[in-house]
């Protein structure tokens, strides 16, 4: 059985029930940088049982938002892993000019 209740959207994520949830959607649609300039609301369910996972919309063709686990960083440890995604987008950007498909596919004969 699912019940209904709101959650609130945060800089960090969709806040329900002193937990932390992401789903795909408010990824792509930007929720949580939005979020920083005013507080939103929005209807959810779950199952009082498993709360791992909470859905937005219903049950059939909604959104399932999963829970995260926040861990504060320390500052050394935050700062090498801003510079290992910078790293890598380099490298994805040097990779999609260089045609790096092409190297993949087999000559025909």
């Amino acid at each position: 059985m699912y019940y209904e209740d709101t959650a609130r959207i945060t800089p960090i994520g969709i806040a329900f029930n002193t937990r932390t949830y992401t789903c795909r959607r408010a990824i792509k649609e930007q929720w949580f940088r939005c979020s920083t300039h005013y507080e939103r609301t929005i209807p959810v369910l779950y199952r009082p049982e498993d709360i791992s996972t909470i859905f937005i919309g219903n049950i059939e063709d909604g959104d399932i938002c999963r829970q995260v686990i926040i861990t504060p960083f320390e500052g050394k440890r935050l700062a090498e892993y801003h510079e290992a995604l910078d790293c890598l987008k380099m490298a994805r950007k040097r990779y999609r000019k260089t045609g790096y498909k092409s190297r993949f596919r087999e000559k025909r004969l």
